[in-house]
C-alpha cells in the first residue's frame, strides 16, 4: 500500500502533522531568515529519494547549487532545478514535465515565493499595477499546481519567506498572496527561532486530517 504521506525527515514534526506532508497538496513553510525553511526543504527532498522518486526545485533566489545537494547527500540527477522567478513562466513550464512523469516526480519545491516576480513587472516602472498584476499572476500559479498534484502521489512545498517590514506599497500584495495561500495550501508550517534561540513550529490546517 503507498504511503500518503511524504515523510519531513523529522520524527517530531512527523507526528504534528499526523504522517508527513500529505501527498496530493501543497504545504505552506513560512518563517524569517534563518528559521530552517530551506533546511526542511532539503530534508524532504531526502525523503523523496529514499522513495526514489523525483524533485523539481523551483529555484526564485538562484542560490541552490549541486555543491549544496552534495553536501547534503542528495543526488543532483534526482533534482530538476528551474532557476527562474518569473511566475507567469512557471505554469507552462510544470505542466510539461508533471503531466508525462507523474509517475517518477514525488516533490516539488518552491523556494521562495518572495521571490516570484512576472514579465510584465519587470518591463514596467510602474509598481502599483505591477504588484496587482503579480498577484493575479501568483494566484494563478499555486492553483495550477494544485491542480496538476491532486490525485497523485506529489507533495508541494511552498517557501514563504516573511519580512519584519514593508514599504508602504508592498502591504496590498503580500496580503493578497496570505489569500492565495489560505485557498492553495492544504496545511501551512510557521517556524520561529525564539529569544532563546530555539526552533518553534506551529502547525495549522486547512481542514481536519486524519491520521
Amino acid at each position: 500500500m503507498e504511503q500518503k504521506y511524504l515523510l519531513t525527515g523529522n520524527s517530531v514534526l512527523n507526528e504534528m502533522l499526523h504522517g508527513g506532508y500529505k501527498k496530493g497538496t501543497s504545504t505552506e513553510i513560512s518563517g524569517m531568515s534563518d528559521t530552517g525553511k530551506t533546511f526542511l526543504a532539503i530534508k524532504a527532498i531526502l525523503e523523496a529519494q529514499k522513495e526514489n522518486k523525483m524533485t523539481i526545485y523551483i529555484d526564485t533566489t538562484l542560490k541552490l547549487t549541486n555543491d549544496v545537494l552534495t553536501d547534503n547527500n542528495i543526488d543532483p540527477d534526482g533534482v530538476i532545478i528551474i532557476r527562474s522567478n518569473k511566475a507567469d513562466s512557471l505554469g507552462p513550464t510544470l505542466k510539461s514535465i508533471i503531466e508525462p512523469y507523474s509517475d517518477e516526480i514525488g516533490l516539488i519545491i518552491i523556494d521562495d515565493l518572495a521571490g516570484l516576480t512576472t514579465s510584465y513587472e519587470q518591463e514596467s516602472s510602474i509598481k502599483k499595477n505591477t504588484n496587482i498584476h503579480r498577484s493575479k499572476v501568483v494566484k494563478s500559479l499555486l492553483m495550477r499546481i494544485s491542480n496538476l498534484i491532486r490525485n497523485t502521489e506529489i507533495t508541494c512545498l511552498v517557501i514563504n519567506q516573511e519580512r519584519s517590514n514593508f514599504d508602504n506599497e508592498d502591504i496590498e500584495i503580500v496580503s493578497s498572496f496570505e489569500k492565495w495561500i489560505q485557498m492553495c495550501c492544504d496545511t501551512r508550517i510557521k517556524l520561529v527561532i525564539d529569544e532563546d534561540g530555539d526552533a518553534c513550529v506551529d502547525v495549522k490546517f486547512k481542514e481536519k486530517r486524519l491520521k
